[in-house]
């Protein structure tokens, strides 16, 4: 997802639900809210973090996992 452009980047937004909940991956959801860092404007725009944090509270299972994921942020980039 580092290559991925803004456009990119909303049409994934469209099958988060999907990718979350089939994967409880902790991996795909750090390179999403990275992604979403590079691109704040499209963001904002589009509340993709919004979509995303609401995303994890309903998908993953673990809900500590949920906790950790909800707070983290990306290092400088």
């Amino acid at each position: 997802m580092n290559g991925c452009t803004s456009q990119e980047l909303v049409l994934l937004s469209e099958v988060n639900d999907e990718l979350i909940d089939a994967t409880q991956n902790e991996l795909l959801i750090h390179a999403l809210k990275t992604a979403q860092a590079r691109f704040p404007e499209t963001t904002r725009k589009y509340q993709l973090d919004a979509d995303l944090d609401f995303t994890i509270s309903r998908h993953i299972n673990d809900k500590n996992k949920t906790k950790q994921l909800l707070v983290w942020k990306p290092s400088k980039l």
